[in-house]
């Protein structure tokens, strides 16, 4: 039975993608970059940027930290 629903699953996903339900992938661009340097005592630093998606897909990155 599994073996049965993995054989369906992937022909479904097949069929969907042949017919080009898939949409476009998202194409993003960075603008808008601002970069904080430290002030005072302090050694941190911060950069801002907008990352806005151009693509078909109606995907959104919602927030994204790194500390290096």
């Amino acid at each position: 039975m599994l073996i049965g629903d993995i054989v369906i699953a992937l022909g479904d996903l097949s069929m969907w993608t042949a017919y080009g339900s898939t949409g476009s992938p998202a194409r993003i661009v960075v603008s808008s970059g601002q970069v904080v340097l430290p002030y005072g005592a302090t050694t941190e630093t911060a950069a801002f940027y907008d990352v806005p998606n151009i693509g078909g897909a109606n995907d959104r990155l919602i927030d994204e930290r790194r500390l290096l």
